[in-house]
């Protein structure tokens, strides 16, 4: 099974809908006919260094495997709306707590069409 997203469904998904809005990330969700959640980054070199920008993607990686449905397929596409550097420990805390609840409350975004 495939669990890496390509170009093109990376586009089709930043087409969909806006799944939430917290202050650091945009985060949009887009139904597939898969088991599993796959999950794509866009983080520019303002968000951070290399460094930086993987430790945000390890860390979202983490989140997503611990809360995500297990059998509903979609695909998450994360965006960084602002330079991680003023992402203090509390407000990290914040934005876990945000993306935690999003999917505790989770709903699919819309049917997949057979």
């Amino acid at each position: 099974m495939r669990t890496s997203i390509k170009k093109g469904e990376i586009k089709m998904v930043n087409k969909g809908r806006l799944a939430l809005r917290t202050e650091f990330f945009l985060v949009k969700a887009r139904q597939t006919e898969l088991s599993v959640t796959r999950t794509a980054f866009a983080f520019s070199r303002k968000a951070g260094n290399a460094v930086t920008r993987n430790l945000f993607k390890r860390r979202i990686r983490a989140i997503v495997m611990s809360v995500a449905p297990k059998d509903t397929g979609q695909d998450l596409f994360f965006i960084a709306r602002r330079p991680f550097k003023g992402l203090s420990r509390a407000l990290w805390h914040k934005e876990k707590s945000c993306i935690r609840k999003w999917f505790e409350g989770y709903q699919p975004i819309h049917p997949v069409a057979p």
